[in-house]
Protein backbone atom coordinates (compact mmCIF):
# COMPACT_ATOMS: atom_id res chain seq x y z
CA UNK A 1 0.00 0.00 0.00
CA UNK A 2 1.21 3.31 -1.00
CA UNK A 3 0.67 6.45 0.76
CA UNK A 4 0.58 9.46 -1.68
CA UNK A 5 -0.18 13.38 -0.78
CA UNK A 6 -2.90 14.47 -3.42
CA UNK A 7 -4.32 18.25 -3.80
CA UNK A 8 -4.04 18.57 -0.05
CA UNK A 9 -4.92 15.50 1.03
CA UNK A 10 -3.70 11.61 1.51
CA UNK A 11 -4.68 9.05 -0.53
CA UNK A 12 -3.85 5.05 0.03
CA UNK A 13 -3.31 3.35 -3.47
CA UNK A 14 -3.07 -0.61 -3.07
CA UNK A 15 -4.90 -1.48 -0.56
CA UNK A 16 -5.19 -5.28 -0.08
CA UNK A 17 -7.77 -5.87 2.51
CA UNK A 18 -10.30 -3.33 2.59
CA UNK A 19 -12.04 -4.71 5.83
CA UNK A 20 -9.73 -2.19 7.82
CA UNK A 21 -9.58 0.52 5.35
CA UNK A 22 -12.41 2.51 6.86
CA UNK A 23 -12.01 2.53 10.37
CA UNK A 24 -8.34 4.01 9.64
CA UNK A 25 -8.70 8.38 11.04
CA UNK A 26 -10.48 10.33 8.79
CA UNK A 27 -10.11 7.72 5.65
CA UNK A 28 -13.27 7.75 3.20
CA UNK A 29 -13.71 5.58 0.07
CA UNK A 30 -13.56 8.12 -3.26
CA UNK A 31 -15.24 6.18 -5.86
CA UNK A 32 -13.78 9.13 -8.30
CA UNK A 33 -10.19 7.24 -8.30
CA UNK A 34 -11.63 4.39 -6.68
CA UNK A 35 -9.11 4.61 -3.54
CA UNK A 36 -9.50 5.79 0.21
CA UNK A 37 -8.73 9.26 1.11
CA UNK A 38 -8.14 11.33 4.26
CA UNK A 39 -7.79 14.69 4.81
CA UNK A 40 -3.89 15.61 4.86
CA UNK A 41 -4.09 17.35 8.33
CA UNK A 42 -4.91 13.69 9.85
CA UNK A 43 -1.44 12.11 7.88
CA UNK A 44 0.70 11.63 10.86
CA UNK A 45 -2.41 10.07 13.00
CA UNK A 46 -2.61 7.77 9.72
CA UNK A 47 0.54 6.57 9.65
CA UNK A 48 0.50 5.89 13.56
CA UNK A 49 -2.59 3.84 12.91
CA UNK A 50 -0.93 2.35 9.99
CA UNK A 51 2.15 1.29 12.71
CA UNK A 52 0.19 0.28 15.19
CA UNK A 53 -1.34 -2.44 12.82
CA UNK A 54 1.50 -3.85 11.84
CA UNK A 55 0.13 -3.02 7.77
CA UNK A 56 2.95 -2.86 5.75
CA UNK A 57 3.50 0.58 3.22
CA UNK A 58 5.22 2.88 1.87
CA UNK A 59 4.89 6.63 2.63
CA UNK A 60 5.73 8.37 -0.11
CA UNK A 61 4.88 11.63 1.31
CA UNK A 62 8.52 11.30 3.74
CA UNK A 63 10.19 9.06 1.05
CA UNK A 64 9.23 12.04 -1.48
CA UNK A 65 10.02 15.05 0.73
CA UNK A 66 12.78 17.52 -0.64
CA UNK A 67 15.17 17.38 2.53
CA UNK A 68 16.45 20.45 4.11
CA UNK A 69 19.37 20.94 6.49
CA UNK A 70 18.96 21.16 9.49
CA UNK A 71 18.08 24.76 10.61
CA UNK A 72 20.68 24.85 13.37
CA UNK A 73 23.69 24.28 11.01
CA UNK A 74 23.30 28.07 9.95
CA UNK A 75 21.27 29.41 12.40
CA UNK A 76 22.40 29.28 16.49
CA UNK A 77 19.76 26.81 17.63
CA UNK A 78 20.47 27.61 21.13
CA UNK A 79 18.79 30.60 20.76
CA UNK A 80 17.87 32.28 24.26
CA UNK A 81 14.52 32.13 25.61
CA UNK A 82 13.49 33.45 28.85
CA UNK A 83 12.08 31.18 31.89
CA UNK A 84 8.35 31.59 31.04
CA UNK A 85 8.99 30.78 26.96
CA UNK A 86 11.32 27.38 28.38
CA UNK A 87 8.36 26.55 29.79
CA UNK A 88 5.77 26.80 27.25
CA UNK A 89 8.42 25.34 24.43
CA UNK A 90 8.49 22.85 27.05
CA UNK A 91 4.54 22.36 27.34
CA UNK A 92 4.53 21.96 23.79
CA UNK A 93 6.99 18.87 23.47
CA UNK A 94 5.00 16.96 26.08
CA UNK A 95 2.03 17.98 24.39
CA UNK A 96 3.27 16.31 21.25
CA UNK A 97 4.76 18.50 20.19
CA UNK A 98 0.84 20.02 18.98
CA UNK A 99 -0.73 22.51 20.45
CA UNK A 100 -1.41 26.40 20.98
CA UNK A 101 0.83 28.77 23.25
CA UNK A 102 -1.24 31.74 24.73
CA UNK A 103 1.28 34.49 25.58
CA UNK A 104 0.65 38.05 26.12
CA UNK A 105 1.71 41.05 23.25
CA UNK A 106 5.24 42.11 23.43
CA UNK A 107 6.03 38.74 25.74
CA UNK A 108 8.07 37.08 22.84
CA UNK A 109 5.86 34.53 20.90
CA UNK A 110 8.03 34.68 17.33
CA UNK A 111 11.03 34.19 19.04
CA UNK A 112 9.71 30.99 20.63
CA UNK A 113 8.13 29.81 17.43
CA UNK A 114 11.50 30.37 15.85
CA UNK A 115 13.51 28.23 18.34
CA UNK A 116 11.17 26.04 18.10
CA UNK A 117 12.11 25.13 14.36
CA UNK A 118 15.68 25.67 14.47
CA UNK A 119 15.50 22.80 17.72
CA UNK A 120 13.82 20.75 15.80
CA UNK A 121 16.35 21.04 12.73
CA UNK A 122 13.37 20.49 10.49
CA UNK A 123 11.05 21.99 7.14
CA UNK A 124 8.95 24.83 8.94
CA UNK A 125 6.23 27.08 7.38
CA UNK A 126 4.93 30.13 9.51
CA UNK A 127 1.81 31.24 8.50
CA UNK A 128 0.62 34.82 9.54
CA UNK A 129 -2.11 37.31 8.80
CA UNK A 130 -0.52 40.17 7.08
CA UNK A 131 2.14 41.41 4.65
CA UNK A 132 3.56 43.95 7.42
CA UNK A 133 3.36 40.45 9.69
CA UNK A 134 5.58 38.52 6.76
CA UNK A 135 8.04 41.20 6.93
CA UNK A 136 8.45 41.25 10.78
CA UNK A 137 8.90 37.21 11.23
CA UNK A 138 11.54 37.41 7.84
CA UNK A 139 13.92 40.00 10.19
CA UNK A 140 13.33 37.72 13.01
CA UNK A 141 14.37 34.83 11.29
CA UNK A 142 17.87 36.77 9.68
CA UNK A 143 18.65 38.03 13.42
CA UNK A 144 18.31 34.38 14.60
CA UNK A 145 21.09 33.46 12.02
CA UNK A 146 18.61 32.24 9.41
CA UNK A 147 19.89 32.87 6.43
CA UNK A 148 17.85 33.58 3.08
CA UNK A 149 14.60 32.44 4.65
CA UNK A 150 11.86 31.87 2.11
CA UNK A 151 8.65 34.07 1.40
CA UNK A 152 5.36 33.19 -0.22
CA UNK A 153 3.02 35.80 -0.59
CA UNK A 154 2.38 39.08 -2.08
CA UNK A 155 3.67 37.90 -5.51
CA UNK A 156 6.76 35.98 -4.61
CA UNK A 157 6.71 32.14 -4.36
CA UNK A 158 10.38 31.18 -2.49
CA UNK A 159 9.99 28.41 -0.66
CA UNK A 160 12.97 27.90 1.86
CA UNK A 161 13.59 25.08 4.49
CA UNK A 162 12.19 27.99 6.96
CA UNK A 163 9.70 29.75 5.06
CA UNK A 164 6.77 32.49 5.82
CA UNK A 165 3.46 32.98 4.07
CA UNK A 166 -0.03 34.64 4.60
CA UNK A 167 -2.97 33.17 5.57
CA UNK A 168 -4.62 33.90 2.28
CA UNK A 169 -1.06 32.69 0.34
CA UNK A 170 -1.27 29.31 2.15
CA UNK A 171 -4.92 28.82 1.76
CA UNK A 172 -4.41 29.30 -2.33
CA UNK A 173 -1.18 27.27 -2.41
CA UNK A 174 -1.53 24.41 0.29
CA UNK A 175 -3.23 21.51 -1.85
CA UNK A 176 0.37 22.17 -3.84
CA UNK A 177 2.99 22.73 -0.82
CA UNK A 178 0.95 20.56 1.77
CA UNK A 179 3.67 18.19 1.75
CA UNK A 180 6.68 20.52 1.93
CA UNK A 181 7.01 21.00 5.73
CA UNK A 182 7.14 19.11 9.03
CA UNK A 183 6.44 21.57 11.12
CA UNK A 184 3.55 23.86 10.99
CA UNK A 185 3.81 27.55 12.79
CA UNK A 186 -0.02 30.17 12.95
CA UNK A 187 0.37 32.92 13.82
CA UNK A 188 -2.91 34.69 15.76
CA UNK A 189 -4.15 31.05 15.83
CA UNK A 190 -7.72 32.83 16.64
CA UNK A 191 -8.61 33.55 13.51
CA UNK A 192 -8.83 29.77 12.47
CA UNK A 193 -11.64 27.31 13.53
CA UNK A 194 -14.30 29.93 12.11
CA UNK A 195 -14.75 28.43 8.98
CA UNK A 196 -12.82 31.34 6.99
CA UNK A 197 -9.56 29.55 5.69
CA UNK A 198 -9.45 26.75 7.65
CA UNK A 199 -8.58 24.84 4.84
CA UNK A 200 -5.02 25.90 4.80
CA UNK A 201 -4.63 24.07 7.90
CA UNK A 202 -6.63 20.74 6.88
CA UNK A 203 -4.38 20.60 3.62
CA UNK A 204 -0.92 20.33 5.20
CA UNK A 205 0.84 17.01 6.12
CA UNK A 206 2.68 18.63 8.85
CA UNK A 207 2.79 16.54 11.76
CA UNK A 208 4.28 19.44 14.43
CA UNK A 209 2.12 22.14 14.76
CA UNK A 210 2.72 25.35 16.77
CA UNK A 211 -0.43 27.83 17.35
CA UNK A 212 0.23 31.49 18.83
CA UNK A 213 -1.94 33.83 20.23
CA UNK A 214 -3.00 36.43 23.13
CA UNK A 215 -6.88 35.49 22.74
CA UNK A 216 -7.81 32.56 22.18
CA UNK A 217 -10.76 30.86 20.43
CA UNK A 218 -13.64 30.00 22.80
CA UNK A 219 -16.49 27.08 21.90
CA UNK A 220 -16.86 25.67 18.89
CA UNK A 221 -14.04 27.37 17.28
CA UNK A 222 -11.89 26.45 20.19
CA UNK A 223 -13.06 22.73 19.19
CA UNK A 224 -11.99 23.16 15.58
CA UNK A 225 -8.06 24.71 16.50
CA UNK A 226 -7.94 21.66 18.85
CA UNK A 227 -8.17 19.22 16.14
CA UNK A 228 -6.92 21.38 13.50
CA UNK A 229 -3.23 22.84 15.45
CA UNK A 230 -3.75 21.49 18.71
CA UNK A 231 -5.54 22.11 22.28
CA UNK A 232 -4.19 25.36 24.56
CA UNK A 233 -1.21 23.94 26.80
CA UNK A 234 0.55 26.86 28.14
CA UNK A 235 -1.36 30.57 28.84
CA UNK A 236 -0.16 33.07 30.86
CA UNK A 237 -1.69 36.61 30.65
CA UNK A 238 -0.67 40.31 31.31
CA UNK A 239 -0.48 40.00 35.22
CA UNK A 240 1.42 37.03 35.16
CA UNK A 241 4.14 39.05 33.49
CA UNK A 242 3.79 42.73 34.57
CA UNK A 243 6.27 44.36 36.17
CA UNK A 244 9.15 41.75 35.56
CA UNK A 245 9.26 41.04 31.40
CA UNK A 246 6.52 43.50 31.04
CA UNK A 247 5.67 47.18 31.98
CA UNK A 248 3.57 47.08 34.15
CA UNK A 249 0.49 49.66 33.49
CA UNK A 250 -3.34 50.05 34.36
CA UNK A 251 -5.97 49.86 30.73
CA UNK A 252 -8.49 52.26 31.10
CA UNK A 253 -11.04 53.07 29.19
CA UNK A 254 -13.02 56.15 27.78
CA UNK A 255 -16.12 57.41 26.56
CA UNK A 256 -16.83 60.17 24.23
CA UNK A 257 -20.36 61.46 23.47
CA UNK A 258 -19.66 62.55 20.12
CA UNK A 259 -23.32 63.29 18.00
CA UNK A 260 -23.70 63.77 14.25
CA UNK A 261 -22.47 67.79 14.52
CA UNK A 262 -19.48 66.25 16.34
CA UNK A 263 -18.25 64.13 13.69
CA UNK A 264 -19.88 66.55 11.12
CA UNK A 265 -16.99 68.86 12.46
CA UNK A 266 -14.29 66.42 11.66
CA UNK A 267 -12.94 65.52 15.42
CA UNK A 268 -10.03 64.04 14.79
CA UNK A 269 -9.71 60.75 16.97
CA UNK A 270 -6.43 59.58 16.09
CA UNK A 271 -4.31 62.13 18.42
CA UNK A 272 -6.60 59.88 21.34
CA UNK A 273 -5.76 56.34 20.56
CA UNK A 274 -2.09 57.54 20.02
CA UNK A 275 -1.31 58.70 23.33
CA UNK A 276 -4.09 56.56 25.18
CA UNK A 277 -0.95 55.67 27.44
CA UNK A 278 0.61 58.51 28.18
CA UNK A 279 -2.23 60.89 28.91
CA UNK A 280 -4.22 62.33 32.14
CA UNK A 281 -6.90 64.59 31.93
CA UNK A 282 -8.42 67.00 34.87
CA UNK A 283 -12.23 65.59 35.80
CA UNK A 284 -14.76 67.88 33.66
CA UNK A 285 -12.54 69.03 31.21
CA UNK A 286 -14.10 69.25 27.67
CA UNK A 287 -17.34 67.67 29.70
CA UNK A 288 -19.83 69.09 26.45
CA UNK A 289 -17.46 69.40 23.85
CA UNK A 290 -15.64 66.60 22.26
CA UNK A 291 -13.00 68.75 20.79
CA UNK A 292 -12.02 70.78 22.92
CA UNK A 293 -11.61 67.60 25.74
CA UNK A 294 -9.53 66.04 22.99
CA UNK A 295 -7.24 69.08 22.53
CA UNK A 296 -7.01 69.06 26.70
CA UNK A 297 -5.95 65.33 26.34
CA UNK A 298 -3.19 65.74 24.07
CA UNK A 299 -2.12 68.93 26.14
CA UNK A 300 -1.65 67.06 28.72
CA UNK A 301 -0.23 64.42 26.97
CA UNK A 302 2.51 67.16 26.33
CA UNK A 303 3.04 67.88 29.87
CA UNK A 304 3.14 64.39 31.00
CA UNK A 305 6.08 63.23 28.37
CA UNK A 306 8.08 66.25 29.11
CA UNK A 307 8.13 65.69 32.68
CA UNK A 308 9.00 61.98 32.22
CA UNK A 309 5.87 60.40 33.77
CA UNK A 310 3.23 57.68 32.45
CA UNK A 311 -0.45 59.30 32.68
CA UNK A 312 -3.78 57.37 32.58
CA UNK A 313 -6.43 58.24 30.56
CA UNK A 314 -9.75 58.88 31.97
CA UNK A 315 -13.39 59.29 31.63
CA UNK A 316 -14.18 62.56 31.94
CA UNK A 317 -18.37 61.90 32.35
CA UNK A 318 -18.19 58.19 32.52
CA UNK A 319 -16.96 55.29 34.54
CA UNK A 320 -13.59 54.10 33.51
CA UNK A 321 -12.95 50.40 33.00
CA UNK A 322 -9.82 48.75 34.44
CA UNK A 323 -7.26 46.25 34.20
CA UNK A 324 -3.40 44.98 35.35
CA UNK A 325 -2.36 45.37 38.59
CA UNK A 326 -4.80 46.28 41.62
CA UNK A 327 -7.82 45.82 38.96
CA UNK A 328 -10.00 43.47 41.06
CA UNK A 329 -10.17 45.84 43.91
CA UNK A 330 -10.65 48.70 41.62
CA UNK A 331 -13.08 47.53 39.73
CA UNK A 332 -15.65 46.97 43.20
CA UNK A 333 -15.34 51.05 43.30
CA UNK A 334 -17.87 53.64 41.54
CA UNK A 335 -16.48 55.38 38.51
CA UNK A 336 -16.11 58.56 40.45
CA UNK A 337 -14.17 56.95 42.96
CA UNK A 338 -11.90 55.75 40.93
CA UNK A 339 -11.20 58.74 39.28
CA UNK A 340 -10.70 60.52 42.45
CA UNK A 341 -8.47 57.78 43.75
CA UNK A 342 -6.15 56.98 40.13
CA UNK A 343 -5.91 61.61 39.82
CA UNK A 344 -5.03 62.08 43.59
CA UNK A 345 -2.14 59.49 43.10
CA UNK A 346 -1.15 61.44 39.78
CA UNK A 347 -1.32 65.27 41.60
CA UNK A 348 1.11 63.23 44.44
CA UNK A 349 3.19 61.81 42.10
CA UNK A 350 3.79 65.07 40.16
CA UNK A 351 3.73 67.02 43.32
CA UNK A 352 6.99 64.88 44.46
CA UNK A 353 8.63 65.20 41.06
CA UNK A 354 8.43 68.96 41.62
CA UNK A 355 9.64 69.02 44.86
CA UNK A 356 12.45 66.96 44.07
CA UNK A 357 13.50 69.34 41.17
CA UNK A 358 13.09 72.42 43.12
CA UNK A 359 15.38 70.81 45.45
CA UNK A 360 17.92 70.37 42.72
CA UNK A 361 17.86 73.30 40.83
CA UNK A 362 18.73 75.18 44.30
CA UNK A 363 21.78 73.05 45.19
CA UNK A 364 22.83 73.16 41.49
CA UNK A 365 22.57 77.45 42.05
Amino acid sequence: MDIIFHRGTTILKGVSDSSYAAELPGVLWDPRVKCWRAPAHRYAELVAELRARSVRHTDRIRAGARTAPRAGSRASSALRLRPYQEAALLSWELAGRRGIVVLPTGSGKTRLAIAAALRLGCRALFLVPTRVLVDQWLVNLERAGVRSPGCHGDGRRELRPLTVATFESGWRWMDRIGDRFDLLVVDEAHHFGHGARDEALEMAVAPARLGLTATPSEGAAAAISAELIGPVVFRLGIPDLAGSYLAPFDIMTISLDLGVRSVRSGVDLRPLLALSAHIGVRQGVGRDDPAARLASLVSAARQLRAAGRTGLLVSADRGAGVSGRGAESLRQQSGRALRQRLLSRHRRLGSGTRAEAGRGGGSAS
